[in-house]
């Protein structure tokens, strides 16, 4: 029996809930625009935070020049300290309700993909300068 005050309560920052609904759009464009986006936009704060916190990534980003650098540089970092982009992940699934967790589960591979994207994008059109 899921916990219906912990669910209500991740739900409450969220101005939609997520249903499952597909009407024209797949569940996982679904799920990302209706859970992960308003998500991110809420743990934005502290995922920049631990970003900022990686001292050999702030090394490795100062000595970039390009907007894609920058971008490749994030990217390869995250893609190769599993344990950095699992930190990522559960600042992200750690907000998901009941239901969310369960679709998590079932898509969590895809799922996985999009927060990363999600997160790498956010955090270059904030930080770079």
């Amino acid at each position: 029996m899921p916990d219906l005050k912990r669910d209500e309560i991740v739900s409450t920052f969220r101005s939609t809930v997520f249903t499952n609904n597909t009407e024209g759009t797949s569940e996982i464009e679904v799920f990302q625009n209706d859970v992960l986006r308003p998500i991110l936009k809420f743990q934005h704060p502290s995922l920049i935070a631990l970003f900022t916190n990686e001292l050999i990534l702030q090394k490795q980003l100062k000595k970039t020049t390009t907007l894609e650098e920058y971008t490749s540089v994030i990217q390869d970092f995250i893609s190769k300290d599993a344990k950095f982009r699992q930190l990522l992940i559960g600042v992200v699934i750690g907000l998901f309700n009941q239901v969310e967790l369960e679709f998590y589960f079932k898509e969590k591979k895809e799922s996985n993909k999009r927060i990363i994207t999600m997160i790498v994008k956010r955090f270059t059109d904030t930080t770079y300068k």
